[in-house]
């Protein structure tokens, strides 16, 4: 197998599996799914933090802004990491859909000449 160990291609016939372009739209649809509850789950962070803020402000106590900042942090990170597991999956979702349409344009073309066969 070639493709970086995911199975994407197979080596003897250099074919697209199809089977590992449905896991790839799944995993792909799965990053979806976790970086928009990781971006709400920061959206909710970054309101409370705003509130109680503005609750500190006005009483001059901001002791309880620390806990909600570490929260806010942690949130970020974990909307960086979801981020970038999309873009992967993207990425892995696009290559194998390009290597898929080159597969079909070659059929479409016709059968190869002997000599380049294996």
């Amino acid at each position: 197998r070639t493709g970086g160990g995911y199975g994407e291609l197979t080596c003897q016939t250099c074919l697209v599996c199809l089977d590992a372009l449905h896991q790839a739209d799944r995993d792909r649809e799965e990053a979806r799914q976790r970086c928009g509850s990781a971006a709400a789950v920061l959206m909710m962070c970054r309101n409370k933090l705003d509130q109680v803020i503005e609750q500190a402000y006005t009483q001059h106590s901001f002791r309880p802004i620390m806990d909600l900042a570490c929260k806010e942090e942690a949130a970020l990170a974990a909307y960086e990491r979801a981020k970038t597991q999309l873009a992967h999956a993207e990425e892995r979702c696009s290559a194998l859909r390009l290597a898929l349409a080159y597969e079909k344009t070659l059929m479409m073309a016709g059968p190869l000449p002997r000599k380049r066969l294996n």
